[in-house]
């Protein structure tokens, strides 16, 4: 994991002008104001298997205007329009999401000729094997000689420490992590887009055999916390940038008593055209978890 990151790792003018206009009667503001729009859909993290009501409100509504939803993945959650037409020009329905496994679905509503757009991101909620609690986190994440964390990709710096904590307080805030869009090698003609994550990267130190394909994606320590974390593979290749892999992240700030554990899923590909090769890592969260300190 460590050495996947290690690779991993406009001028606006406005201006004001004074003129005399000549009404023609083409009043260009009145179209805009007329002009039907569905208002923008927020994009929805939810945890699995619970139910959510979305309302949607579309201006200047037309009769019979069509309503349609596109789900990508139906799998991830399902989401049903609780209408087809807009018979009596209301401008107003329900969606209904459920939903199911864990990953990010990507949802379209249309409404006569317009759409808009919005994602659904589904969490699973870590939980603890038997006898294991948050004060087992908490003591695995400091210690210094096996965990260090940092939210720059490619952090090549000694600046990376354990898990800070002072009288059951968070000492230092950890952030978001970046998303990285430039070559951090030497390569030529290679370009890097990978995703960044909510909160900071935990590199995890463990000697493991990588022979045999899918490995462990966490530690042997982490994967006696948490139920299930011992079923997380990755099966990444370095040299051609393919595979998957798991990383955690931690977020909080500093003074709480309180922060976040999430687990991400990346996938990695590499795409070449015209000698220029973009290397891409895509980063779902699946996984999330509250840890109380005490």
């Amino acid at each position: 994991m460590k050495k996947l990151l290690g690779i991993l790792t406009s001028i606006s003018m406005v201006v004001t002008t004074s003129s005399t206009v000549i009404s023609c009667g083409n009043d260009n503001s009145s179209k805009e104001e007329s002009k039907t729009t569905i208002v923008g859909i927020d994009n929805q993290e939810l945890d699995v298997n619970i139910e959510k009501i979305l309302q949607v409100k579309v201006n200047n509504p037309k009769v019979d205007s069509v309503i349609s939803v596109e789900n990508s993945n139906d799998e991830i959650a399902t989401v049903i329009s609780s209408m087809d037409k807009d018979a009596e020009k209301k401008g107003e329905f329900n969606l209904t999401i459920n939903t199911k496994e864990a990953g990010t679905t990507q949802v379209k509503v249309k409404y006569g000729d317009v759409d808009t757009s919005f994602s659904i991101t589904v969490i699973k909620q870590l939980e603890y094997k038997e006898g294991k609690t948050d004060s087992d986190i908490i003591s695995y994440l400091q210690t210094a000689e096996e965990i260090e964390i940092t939210n720059i990709i490619n952090d090549n710096s000694d600046e990376k420490k354990a898990l800070q904590i002072s009288d059951k307080k968070l000492s230092v805030s950890y952030e978001d992590t970046a998303k990285l869009t430039e070559n951090p090698t030497e390569e030529e003609n290679v370009t890097y887009e990978i995703d960044g994550f909510e909160g900071s990267m935990i590199y995890m130190t463990e000697p493991q055999s990588r022979s045999i394909e899918p490995f462990n994606s966490f530690t042997t320590k982490f994967n006696e916390i948490f139920k299930d974390a011992e079923n997380f593979k990755s099966n990444y290749d370095k040299s051609d940038f393919t595979g998957s892999g798991h990383i955690v992240t931690i977020k909080g700030t500093k003074g709480a008593n309180t922060f976040d554990l999430f687990i991400y899923k990346f996938d990695l590909s590499q795409t070449t055209s015209n000698n220029k090769t973009i290397k891409k890592s895509i980063s779902t969260k699946i996984f999330s978890k509250k840890i109380t300190i005490s």
